[in-house]
């Protein structure tokens, strides 16, 4: 019976540990460019810079994987989306801040990762030649 108790007790205390904040953004090099991937994108993202280190990519020079759409110059991933948007880069950053009308995203570049929209989503969206 004591072991119950003990046991309910336990249960009592995880129930009032704080459950891991959701991660919607990461991002990681991968060869000569900086992938940035959107989990479940917390609201609609209408991406219209990345700034990387300083250096401003226009939308038109990033690829783009999964539930996105180009629209007016933008970059659009709708709210709850999965995306991957490749960046071109020079050097290797250490931080890339996604540009939007709303205000700025700043995402830590991980030393490695993989972004699952490439099993969940395949359709590509290619970047635009001009």
């Amino acid at each position: 019976m004591e072991s119950i108790q003990w046991l309910i007790h336990l249960f009592a205390l995880l129930l009032d540990l704080p459950l891991a904040k959701e991660k919607h953004f990461s991002a990681y090099v991968d060869g000569g460019r900086l992938v940035v991937c959107v989990a479940r994108a917390p609201s609609e993202l209408a991406v219209e810079a990345v700034d990387v280190e300083g250096h401003y990519v226009h939308p038109s020079s990033v690829e783009a994987r999964g539930d996105v759409r180009r629209e007016g110059g933008r970059l659009v991933v709708p709210k709850g989306s999965t995306a991957a948007l490749y960046v071109p880069i020079v050097a290797e950053p250490r931080r890339v801040r996604l540009i939007t009308g709303d205000g700025a995203v700043e995402v830590k570049v991980g030393r490695g990762g993989l972004c699952p929209v490439e099993s969940a989503h395949p359709r590509h969206v290619p970047a635009p030649y001009y």
